[in-house]
C-alpha cells in the first residue's frame, strides 16, 4: 500500500516518535536509554513551543500505521534550519521513504526562508548518510565520542544555499540548471551517458549512479555541471573513505538527531 506523509499532530504521534527511536536504535545499534531521553527532549521542545511558520514535523503512514518521521526546527545560527529525528521503520525501508521525508523537510525549509540546513548523525548510519549526500549535504565536522552507551563518530552535515527542488533534483551548492537538463526525461535513455541515469536522483538500491563503481563524469553528459565529479558517494564523505562505507543498501534509513 502507498505510503503517505502528513503533518505531525494527531494523538499518539509524539509518543510514537519517541518510542520508535528508543526501540529501533536499541535493537539495531545497542544504544541505551540516554538516546531515547535525548529524543524526548527534542520532541517535548517542539510540542511545547514551536513556530508553525518556521518549524514543522511529519509522520509517514502506510495502511494506517506510522512508519516514519522527520522534523525541521530553527537552528542557533541565523538562517539555519536543523533536520532532526529522521526515522524509517524497518517495515517501510527500501522504497525511498527516507529520501521523501528529507525532501519534504528541505522543501519546507526553502519555503520558510531558511538559507541552509544542518543535521547531526553518526557513522553507523551509512544509508542515511548517502541520502544526505545525494541532496547536496557536505560533512563539516566529525567527532569520535562515547555516547548513548557506545563508541561512535558524531557527524555534522550542512546543506548550504538551499534552493527549491527542480525536476532535475536538488541543485548542489553553486550549481545552476542547464538548458540541456530541462529537456531530460525522468530516466536518461541515451547510451554513453553517465551512470547517473536519473536526473532527479534515484531512490532505490542499485539504480543510483552516485554510488555506482566506475561512474565517470564528463562535461555535458549529465545534469551535473562539474567536468569531473567523484565516482562514489564515499568520496564526499571522509568517514566512508576510511573504510566505513559499505555498499549501498536502500534509500530509507534512519538518521539520528
Amino acid at each position: 500500500m502507498e505510503v503517505t506523509i502528513r503533518r505531525l499532530g494527531q494523538p499518539g504521534d509524539l509518543g510514537w516518535v519517541v518510542q520508535a527511536h528508543g526501540e529501533i536504535y536499541a535493537e539495531e545499534y545497542g544504544w541505551d536509554t540516554s538516546f531515547e531521553t535525548m529524543v524526548v527532549r527534542i520532541v517535548a521542545d517542539y510540542a511545547v513551543a514551536h513556530d508553525p511558520g518556521r518549524e514543522a514535523a511529519w509522520i509517514a503512514e502506510r495502511d494506517g500505521q506510522r512508519v516514519g518521521c522527520v522534523m525541521c526546527v530553527t537552528g542557533d545560527e541565523p538562517g539555519t534550519a536543523v533536520l532532526r529525528v529522521l526515522l524509517v521503520h524497518p517495515s517501510a525501508r527500501g522504497i525511498g521513504l527516507g529520501g521523501r521525508l528529507v525532501d519534504t523537510c528541505m522543501e519546507f525549509a526553502v519555503d520558510a526562508g531558511y538559507e541552509r540546513m544542518r543535521l547531526w548523525t553518526s557513522d553507523p548510519l551509512i544509508t542515511a548518510r548517502q541520502v544526505y549526500l545525494r541532496r547536496g549535504f557536505e560533512l563539516i565536522k566529525e567527532e569520535p565520542q562515547h555516547t548513548f552507551g557506545v563508541d561512535l563518530v558524531g557527524l555534522t552535515y550542512l546543506r548550504a544555499r538551499l534552493r527549491r527542488m527542480t525536476r532535475d533534483g536538488w541543485l548542489r551548492t553553486g550549481q545552476t540548471p542547464r538548458a540541456s537538463q530541462r529537456g531530460l526525461p525522468a530516466w536518461a535513455a541515451r547510451a554513453g551517458q553517465s551512470g547517473l541515469v536519473r536526473a532527479g536522483w534515484s531512490e532505490r538500491a542499485g539504480q543510483s549512479g552516485l554510488v555506482r563503481a566506475g561512474w565517470s563524469e564528463r562535461a555535458g553528459q549529465s545534469g551535473l555541471v562539474r567536468a569531473r565529479w567523484p565516482a562514489r558517494a564515499s568520496q564526499h564523505d571522509p568517514v566512508a573513505r576510511r573504510g566505513q562505507h559499505a555498499p549501498v543498501a536502500r534509500d530509507g534509513q534512519r538518521g539520528s538527531g
